[in-house]
């Protein structure tokens, strides 16, 4: 009786674990997958705003002298 009692201990433990670590992983993969997108989103406005505002001080110059600061 004991020993069948250990054989579902262990089994279910190896169950737990391998959930756990199945979870663990699929988390991960999400996380990494969305920190990405968000780091990608970023660049682009940060791309978009830069342009935009280069954009504006050649509009008003006409030159490029001085645009140094907005970089």
């Amino acid at each position: 009786m004991r020993s069948l009692w250990l054989k579902f201990l262990l089994g279910f433990v190896a169950v737990v674990v391998v959930g756990v670590g199945v979870v663990a992983i699929a988390a991960y993969r999400a996380t990494d997958t969305a920190f990405v997108q968000y780091v990608r989103q970023g660049q682009s406005q940060r791309a978009q705003r830069l342009a935009e505002a280069l954009t504006s001080f050649y509009a008003g110059n006409r030159s490029w002298t001085g645009v140094q600061p907005l970089l």
